[in-house]
């Protein structure tokens, strides 16, 4: 039986995977370049920048990824992960665009969900509505790139400035 860390670093790698997988079409290239960040970000296992030429700065997003053997609840269809009020807070918290990727370890499937919602104070189980593929990756890339377009990410002022 593999241990958590092993469970969770096979996650990590199965969402990079999917993350970077071109599209259906002959000619499609990745949406995404994703980095790992390791064990030291508690909260964040993955930098994700979307793919593409961008006047300013290259809008990129974080995923938190959770793993479980135990598969979707038979009743909801939902996906049995959870999210603690601490790691849901942290993520809230977060300056940029974050998700939650939840992976069933046994069938590989792949559902997300943003997390946004400041009403939000943790994560039982992820719904399946969202799984992660291709269409729903369009769907980030797009949602993504119009948060980064609309926002003023640097300070107008600075106390530190010359």
């Amino acid at each position: 039986m593999p241990t958590k860390k092993q469970t969770g670093n096979r996650c990590e790698h199965l969402v990079v995977s999917r993350l970077l997988k071109p599209g259906p079409g002959p000619d499609e290239q990745p949406l995404f370049n994703t980095a790992l960040l390791g064990s030291d970000w508690p909260t964040l296992d993955i930098y994700v920048e979307l793919e593409g030429a961008f006047p300013r700065l290259k809008p990129f997003f974080f995923v938190q990824v959770k793993g479980t053997v135990r598969g979707r609840d038979p009743a909801t269809h939902d996906l049995r992960v959870q999210l603690s009020k601490k790691h849901t807070k942290r993520l809230l918290n977060i300056p940029a665009p974050t998700y939650l990727v939840g992976v069933d370890t046994l069938t590989e499937e792949m559902f997300i969900r943003s997390i946004h919602d400041r009403a939000l104070k943790s994560i039982s189980s992820l719904r399946t509505t969202y799984p992660l593929d291709y269409a729903t990756m369009k769907l980030i890339h797009y949602e993504v790139l119009e948060f980064w377009q609309a926002s003023q990410h640097k300070p107008a002022a600075s106390n530190v400035q010359v």
